[in-house]
Protein backbone atom coordinates (compact mmCIF):
# COMPACT_ATOMS: atom_id res chain seq x y z
CA UNK A 1 0.00 0.00 0.00
CA UNK A 2 0.98 3.16 -0.86
CA UNK A 3 0.83 6.43 1.65
CA UNK A 4 0.45 9.31 -0.35
CA UNK A 5 0.66 12.44 1.99
CA UNK A 6 -1.65 15.60 0.50
CA UNK A 7 0.24 18.89 1.22
CA UNK A 8 -2.82 20.96 0.03
CA UNK A 9 -4.46 23.23 2.00
CA UNK A 10 -7.75 23.69 -0.18
CA UNK A 11 -9.28 20.96 -2.47
CA UNK A 12 -8.47 22.50 -5.60
CA UNK A 13 -5.13 21.53 -5.27
CA UNK A 14 -5.80 17.62 -4.42
CA UNK A 15 -7.32 17.68 -8.07
CA UNK A 16 -4.46 19.30 -9.92
CA UNK A 17 -1.63 17.88 -7.54
CA UNK A 18 -2.43 14.92 -5.71
CA UNK A 19 -5.09 13.08 -8.12
CA UNK A 20 -2.66 12.41 -10.93
CA UNK A 21 -0.85 10.66 -8.44
CA UNK A 22 -3.16 8.41 -7.65
CA UNK A 23 -3.79 7.46 -11.51
CA UNK A 24 -0.28 6.87 -11.69
CA UNK A 25 -0.34 4.11 -8.40
CA UNK A 26 -3.84 2.55 -9.59
CA UNK A 27 -2.14 2.26 -13.07
CA UNK A 28 0.12 0.18 -11.19
CA UNK A 29 -2.24 -1.91 -9.99
CA UNK A 30 -1.48 -0.52 -5.83
CA UNK A 31 -3.21 0.06 -3.17
CA UNK A 32 -3.16 3.70 -1.38
CA UNK A 33 -4.63 5.55 1.30
CA UNK A 34 -4.22 9.39 1.30
CA UNK A 35 -3.80 11.66 4.05
CA UNK A 36 -3.34 15.15 5.34
CA UNK A 37 -0.17 15.69 7.46
CA UNK A 38 -2.26 15.36 10.88
CA UNK A 39 -3.96 12.26 9.97
CA UNK A 40 -0.95 9.80 9.43
CA UNK A 41 -1.51 7.04 12.19
CA UNK A 42 1.09 4.67 13.09
CA UNK A 43 -0.95 1.68 11.37
CA UNK A 44 -0.83 3.88 8.11
CA UNK A 45 2.87 4.03 8.69
CA UNK A 46 2.92 0.12 9.36
CA UNK A 47 1.29 -0.73 6.57
CA UNK A 48 2.88 1.80 4.17
CA UNK A 49 5.12 -0.03 1.43
CA UNK A 50 6.18 3.60 0.75
CA UNK A 51 5.37 6.95 0.83
CA UNK A 52 4.44 10.19 -1.20
CA UNK A 53 4.57 13.60 -0.59
CA UNK A 54 2.11 16.01 -2.69
CA UNK A 55 2.90 19.52 -4.57
CA UNK A 56 0.64 22.25 -3.88
CA UNK A 57 -0.40 25.93 -5.79
CA UNK A 58 2.20 28.36 -5.65
CA UNK A 59 0.18 30.29 -2.92
CA UNK A 60 -0.44 27.68 -0.60
CA UNK A 61 2.78 27.17 1.97
CA UNK A 62 0.76 25.97 4.83
CA UNK A 63 2.96 23.14 4.46
CA UNK A 64 5.82 24.50 6.13
CA UNK A 65 4.10 25.94 9.33
CA UNK A 66 5.86 25.01 12.52
CA UNK A 67 2.78 22.83 13.22
CA UNK A 68 2.42 20.89 9.64
CA UNK A 69 6.18 19.98 9.52
CA UNK A 70 5.92 18.68 13.32
CA UNK A 71 3.29 16.49 12.13
CA UNK A 72 5.73 15.00 9.20
CA UNK A 73 8.37 14.64 11.42
CA UNK A 74 7.93 10.83 11.06
CA UNK A 75 9.68 10.91 7.98
CA UNK A 76 12.74 11.01 9.89
CA UNK A 77 12.63 7.29 10.93
CA UNK A 78 10.31 5.80 8.15
CA UNK A 79 12.20 2.80 7.19
CA UNK A 80 10.16 2.84 3.34
CA UNK A 81 10.57 4.65 0.63
CA UNK A 82 9.70 8.15 0.16
CA UNK A 83 9.19 10.45 -3.02
CA UNK A 84 8.81 14.32 -2.38
CA UNK A 85 6.95 16.38 -5.37
CA UNK A 86 8.18 20.42 -5.04
CA UNK A 87 6.57 21.11 -1.38
CA UNK A 88 7.21 17.50 -0.69
CA UNK A 89 10.79 18.02 -1.64
CA UNK A 90 10.67 21.57 0.70
CA UNK A 91 9.73 19.28 3.76
CA UNK A 92 12.03 16.93 3.44
CA UNK A 93 14.78 19.15 3.44
CA UNK A 94 12.95 21.38 6.49
CA UNK A 95 12.44 18.13 8.41
CA UNK A 96 15.97 17.07 7.77
CA UNK A 97 17.84 20.64 9.02
CA UNK A 98 17.63 22.13 5.62
CA UNK A 99 16.92 25.83 3.95
CA UNK A 100 14.91 26.57 1.38
CA UNK A 101 15.94 30.20 -0.77
CA UNK A 102 13.26 32.21 -3.34
CA UNK A 103 13.55 30.53 -6.70
CA UNK A 104 10.55 30.66 -8.60
CA UNK A 105 10.16 28.41 -11.57
CA UNK A 106 6.77 28.08 -13.87
CA UNK A 107 6.54 26.39 -16.69
CA UNK A 108 8.68 23.59 -18.61
CA UNK A 109 12.40 23.62 -17.79
CA UNK A 110 15.04 21.83 -18.32
CA UNK A 111 16.72 19.57 -15.76
CA UNK A 112 20.44 18.18 -16.23
CA UNK A 113 20.95 14.67 -14.32
CA UNK A 114 24.46 15.22 -12.22
CA UNK A 115 24.24 12.07 -10.13
CA UNK A 116 23.03 8.50 -11.52
CA UNK A 117 20.09 7.45 -9.74
CA UNK A 118 17.19 4.73 -10.35
CA UNK A 119 14.42 7.51 -11.39
CA UNK A 120 15.69 9.36 -14.06
CA UNK A 121 18.81 10.10 -16.35
CA UNK A 122 20.05 12.55 -18.77
CA UNK A 123 18.62 15.62 -19.79
CA UNK A 124 14.52 16.39 -20.00
CA UNK A 125 12.05 18.47 -19.81
CA UNK A 126 9.75 18.67 -16.97
CA UNK A 127 6.99 20.82 -15.67
CA UNK A 128 8.00 23.43 -12.50
CA UNK A 129 5.51 25.35 -10.43
CA UNK A 130 7.31 26.59 -6.97
CA UNK A 131 8.58 29.58 -5.27
CA UNK A 132 11.21 27.86 -2.80
CA UNK A 133 13.94 25.53 -3.62
CA UNK A 134 16.64 23.92 -1.71
CA UNK A 135 20.00 26.10 -0.48
CA UNK A 136 22.71 25.59 -2.76
CA UNK A 137 24.68 23.48 0.07
CA UNK A 138 27.28 26.08 0.58
CA UNK A 139 26.41 26.47 4.03
CA UNK A 140 27.48 23.09 5.50
CA UNK A 141 24.81 23.85 8.11
CA UNK A 142 22.39 23.83 5.25
CA UNK A 143 21.18 20.16 5.85
CA UNK A 144 21.77 19.51 2.19
CA UNK A 145 25.02 17.83 3.59
CA UNK A 146 22.81 14.73 4.38
CA UNK A 147 21.54 14.51 0.70
CA UNK A 148 22.90 14.02 -2.73
CA UNK A 149 22.49 16.39 -5.75
CA UNK A 150 20.44 14.52 -8.70
CA UNK A 151 19.54 17.19 -10.89
CA UNK A 152 19.99 20.74 -11.37
CA UNK A 153 18.11 23.21 -13.59
CA UNK A 154 19.97 26.57 -14.55
CA UNK A 155 17.56 27.68 -12.05
CA UNK A 156 18.12 25.34 -9.03
CA UNK A 157 18.56 21.96 -7.36
CA UNK A 158 15.60 20.07 -9.07
CA UNK A 159 16.22 16.36 -7.58
CA UNK A 160 18.03 15.11 -4.60
CA UNK A 161 18.49 11.62 -2.44
CA UNK A 162 19.16 11.07 0.78
CA UNK A 163 22.99 9.49 1.21
CA UNK A 164 22.69 7.11 4.45
CA UNK A 165 18.81 6.19 4.87
CA UNK A 166 18.68 2.73 4.45
CA UNK A 167 15.34 3.24 2.40
CA UNK A 168 15.34 5.43 -0.36
CA UNK A 169 14.50 9.06 0.06
CA UNK A 170 13.97 11.24 -2.98
CA UNK A 171 12.65 15.07 -3.75
CA UNK A 172 11.84 16.27 -7.18
CA UNK A 173 11.03 20.12 -7.25
CA UNK A 174 9.59 19.56 -10.41
CA UNK A 175 6.15 17.84 -11.44
CA UNK A 176 6.58 14.36 -12.25
CA UNK A 177 2.56 14.25 -12.31
CA UNK A 178 1.93 16.53 -14.87
CA UNK A 179 4.62 14.90 -17.33
CA UNK A 180 7.67 12.63 -16.68
CA UNK A 181 4.93 9.98 -15.37
CA UNK A 182 7.53 7.18 -15.48
CA UNK A 183 9.62 8.58 -12.74
CA UNK A 184 6.63 7.67 -10.19
CA UNK A 185 6.34 4.71 -12.09
CA UNK A 186 10.12 3.94 -11.36
CA UNK A 187 9.85 4.45 -7.60
CA UNK A 188 6.83 2.42 -7.03
CA UNK A 189 8.94 -0.47 -8.38
CA UNK A 190 11.04 -0.42 -5.39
Amino acid sequence: MILVVDLNEHSLGYLEFVKPILSVVRGAGLDYIVRKPGEVSEKDLASAGAAILSGTPLKDNSFLKEESIERLAWLKTFKQPVLGICAGMEVIQVIFGGKLKDSKEIGMTKIRTTRKNKLFEGEFEAYCLHRKAVSNGLNQNDGLKEFNILAESDNCIEAIRHKKKEKEIYGVMFHPEVRNQDLIKRFLEF
